[in-house]
């Protein structure tokens, strides 16, 4: 106790600012927890204080001096104290003790206990709890921590508030070491218990019998028990022997030692395998080595066995420089049986908007190379028997008003030993040019200030073993290549030339007038053989021009309502547009007459197939287009709560669209021989709705008019064949004609907000830029109820050519569907399918049933598709938690049905 001012004035003598902890603790750990420089300078200092010391029961500050420290190191802060029932210093060992519920803060500390004890000569806190009168631990000391976290680039980010629970700790704010008896702290999903803990510094710690789980119980339903193991704090637990324990039961499984990652930064370490039961039998698969290089690249090493004999090794290498370019090669091995395949997959991406940039996909793969993992066979299957990469180059050529772009492709068919090489394909595009136009001129725009002038240039050059389209290269094609075929068997290259001239001017400030007047013209190197009246071996030279105009404009009907109306007003927006093109006519020079059905002739394009294409009409062609889009949308009042409104100043009002879409349009040729109208009337309707606290309900119908009547000829070939006439449907009592072609879509989404918003917070913990392994969420929302989404579509095809006594026409028609429910508060259910009623079943690949169980700290998953030839199912049965995401028993099996 303080006695006197005799008393006080030495405390301030001898006081230099350094917090005490009292003797219980043992011998041993003195020397450990005190800085070594204590032992080597012990000297009296001297303290001046502005203030004078109140010792009573309320909040007091204590400022800490420190000795003479190095230029650049970080002076101690204050210490903030309080205790609520006594606070006692002891001025000849400098040693200041609070007693009852107290708490200390200092810097990004703050630590609350029933008793606090300071040594002020070695900067050192001793803290512990009381008993009750059970002989329970209570007023346990609570040490809450700030940890303000930094990015790679070594910027402070955001605060990170850690907790721990504990019986007795000594704390040294010098050496930031600790010693503590008991404790109990949650990181992330991780929960940790330990009989004793040493803290080495601010992320080393060392741990005495610790309990490792991710189940919040008192009593886990699981853990991770060992005697011994260090803990660096954010990266990894590195362990000695260690077993599972189920419900306080040991378990055979463990190791002699073990590391587990956390989530975080990591720099290096062991992936640890998956165990599981797939098609190839038992495996191991995905476990290898993790080696991260200065923040901007990565490497996993992976390999897999299965018990059959199968394995696979892979090597992901990704690399990312921010603002620079981004990117990943991948290369595997696998061996099955005498087999043995390989793949190498790389992409890169440039990520700034300078003058130049390069991007590339390469996905190469040898004939005998297969995927094991369930992943990877949800490929298409032109995927999996195709070898295909490309290269993209752009740059701004300098002293030019050109942009390059290079292409360079590969495409290898393994089914029909297809090769096609593009060696390159590029083109050379040039900005705007306004010719009339100066760049200092400051006088008013005239309308011929707008003539804008552009040029472009697209050249290819093809390499193949086989005179064949790349469009007959699917799975389904019955041709086979001879392997000796060379890869450069069949050449092909030509170039084209495109200069479109622009003016964009207004009629009347409303209306929006654009003509245009459009030049192509290519050039083709036939090889020798060519044969043909027009085409010929060498250099042919292929143009077309045509000019017309564009018209459009605006219109809009608004209508408001009375002030206490629900609904505030609704509009009408309408866009007209006209545009006509006219094309002379080139089919003297570039077409050639073919015999058709019937001993007909008609004209063909010679240079039809040549690459690039530059489509011809074998007459001229003068073409007025209309197109009419209209929208409806309502303005209604949003409930909103006046308090918020002023607060977050929320809009009042939201737009419903009635109507997304209403359009119209079609194309009328004045040169054609017979039925003018070219492409029938094409008629569009959108709408959605949205209903609040439910979802929302789609419909979207397309139909195609063909307003000609037609005339049935029966061919050579036994079918029959209808050909439009000269005469409109509407007519004869037709209205607009028969439907040539119609889709119509109805989609309904049920809890569609409720599970948005989850989403959209979901998606803000995601960090694009880090280049360490991603941790997916497999975790299933058991909050909501129910789920339930359905989509209807319908399309009809009108046939032109049948054979008698069939159907002319073709009709598709489906339903899809996908919900779940949670039956209990644990148990969800789920099923997904699509109903084709063409063909009056469920489509296999379709339909899904799902189960799923939440099992508190773990979870299990039930995926079953029971339809088809070969049925199969997917068990899995794991942790919730991320960071033992491995720790989990899966099986996927598929199986052949007993007919």
């Amino acid at each position: 106790m303080l006695s006197g001012v005799s008393t006080f004035s030495k405390a301030t003598h001898y006081f230099n600012g350094v917090p005490y902890v009292s003797n219980p603790f043992s011998n041993p750990y003195k020397n450990w927890i005190l800085p070594n420089s204590y032992f080597n300078n012990k000297k009296q200092y001297d303290a001046k204080f502005n203030q004078p010391f109140i010792f009573n029961k309320s909040i007091q500050w204590l400022p800490i001096l420190t000795r003479s420290k190095k230029e650049g190191e970080k002076k101690l802060d204050i210490v903030h104290y309080h205790s609520k029932k006594s606070i006692v210093f002891d001025a000849r060992k400098n040693i200041l003790s609070l007693h009852g519920d107290s708490s200390v803060s200092y810097d990004q500390m703050k630590l609350a206990a029933n008793l606090f004890s300071f040594h002020l000569n070695t900067n050192t806190i001793r803290a512990k709890g009381t008993k009750d009168l059970h002989n329970k631990s209570i007023e346990n000391p609570v040490f809450i921590y700030n940890d303000v976290t930094k990015n790679k680039y070594g910027k402070a980010g955001t605060t990170q508030t850690r907790i721990f629970f504990m019986e007795k700790i000594r704390y040294n704010i010098d050496t930031k070491r600790a010693l503590v008896d008991n404790l109990l702290t949650k990181q992330e999903d991780a929960i940790i218990k330990s009989k004793q803990v040493k803290k080495d510094d601010e992320e080393t710690f060392y741990a005495q019998d610790i309990i490792f789980t991710t189940c919040g119980l008192a009593d886990p339903h699981f853990y991770i028990r060992t005697k011994r193991a260090k803990l660096v704090q954010d990266k990894q637990i590195t362990t000695g022997p260690f077993r599972f324990y189920f419900d306080n039961a040991p378990t055979p499984l463990g190791f002699f030692f073990g590391t587990l990652f956390l989530e975080g930064k990591r720099t290096h370490g062991i992936i640890p395998p998956e165990i599981g039961e797939g098609d190839n039998g038992f495996y191991l698969r995905n476990g290898g080595y993790y080696i991260n290089f200065k923040d901007y690249a990565d490497i996993s090493m992976l390999g897999t066995i299965y018990s059959s004999g199968s394995a696979e090794l892979k090597n992901e290498l990704r690399y990312k420089k921010r603002y620079l370019c981004s990117g990943s090669i991948y290369y595997a091995h696998n061996f099955e049986a005498q087999e043995k395949g390989w793949s190498v997959k790389w992409k890169h991406k440039t990520l700034t908007y300078g003058t130049r940039s390069f991007n590339a996909n390469v996905n190469l793969r040898s004939r005998s190379y297969k995927t094991f993992d369930h992943e990877d066979k949800q490929l298409t299957k032109a995927m999996e028997n195709q070898s295909s990469g490309s290269l993209a180059y752009e740059d701004q050529l300098v002293g030019l008003p050109y942009r390059l772009t290079l292409r360079a492709a590969y495409n290898h068919n393994f089914l029909s030993n297809f090769k096609h090489w593009h060696l390159p394909k590029g083109t050379l595009s040039s900005a705007s040019w306004y010719p009339f136009k100066k760049a200092q001129f400051k006088g008013a725009n005239h309308w011929f200030h707008n003539v804008e002038l552009k040029h472009t240039i697209n050249f290819e050059n093809h390499f193949q073993n086989a005179k064949k389209d790349s469009s007959q290269t699917d799975q389904k094609s019955t041709l086979k290549i001879p392997s000796t075929a060379p890869w450069n068997r069949y050449i092909e290259n030509g170039l084209q030339h495109t200069i479109p001239l622009s003016m964009q001017c207004k009629l009347f400030d409303f209306i929006n007038l654009k003509p245009h007047l459009n030049y192509s013209e290519a050039w083709y190197w036939l090889p020798k053989g060519t044969k043909g009246p027009i085409s010929v071996p060498g250099f042919n030279r292929v143009y077309v021009w045509d000019f017309g105009s564009a018209l459009d404009t605006a219109l809009y009907h608004t209508h408001y309502f009375k002030e206490g109306s629900w609904i505030e007003g609704f509009r009408i927006k309408t866009v007209p547009t006209f545009s006509f093109t006219y094309t002379p006519d080139f089919s003297k020079n570039y077409f050639e007459e073919v015999e058709k059905d019937q001993g007909k002739k008609e004209k063909k394009y010679a240079f039809a197939e040549l690459r690039p294409s530059l489509n011809l009409s074998n007459r001229a062609t003068s073409i007025l287009k209309f197109e009419l889009h209209n929208t409806v949308e309502l303005k209604v009042k949003k409930a909103i709560n006046p308090e918020e409104k002023e607060k977050e100043k929320k809009p009042t009002s939201r737009k419903i669209f009635l109507l997304k879409n209403l359009d119209f349009n079609t194309q009328y040729d004045f040169k054609a021989e017979k039925c003018h109208l070219i492409e029938g009337l094409h008629l569009h309707v959108a709408s959605e709705a949205e209903m609040e606290q439910i979802g929302k309900v789609g419909l979207d119908l397309t139909v195609n008019f063909d307003p000609y009547l037609s005339e049935t000829i029966s061919l050579d070939s036994g079918q029959i064949k209808e050909e439009p006439i000269n005469v409109f449907a509407w007519h004869h009592g037709g209205y607009l004609g028969k439907v040539k072609e119609a889709k119509f879509k109805v989609n309904i989404d049920c809890a569609h907000y409720l599970s948005q918003e989850k989403k959209k917070k979901k998606a803000l913990l995601n960090d694009s830029d880090q280049l360490t392994n991603k941790i997916k969420d497999h975790k299933i929302d058991f909050d909501i109820p129910w789920n339930f989404s359905l989509e209807f579509n319908w399309q009809y095809t009108k046939l032109y050519k049948y054979k008698d006594g069939d159907k002319q026409y073709t009709m598709n028609k489906y339903i899809t569907f996908n919900g779940d429910t949670t039956l209990v508060k644990k148990w969800k259910v789920g099923l997904r399918s699509t109903y084709d009623f063409t063909e009056g079943k469920f489509q296999p690949f379709a339909t899904e049933i799902s189960i799923q169980r939440d099992l508190h700290c773990w979870q299990l998953s039930y995926q079953w598709h029971p339809l088809g030839e070969s049925a199969k199912y997917d068990f899995c049965l794991g942790v919730k938690a991320n960071m033992l995401k491995a720790l989990k028993l899966p099986r996927k099996r598929s199986y052949n049905k007993l007919n």
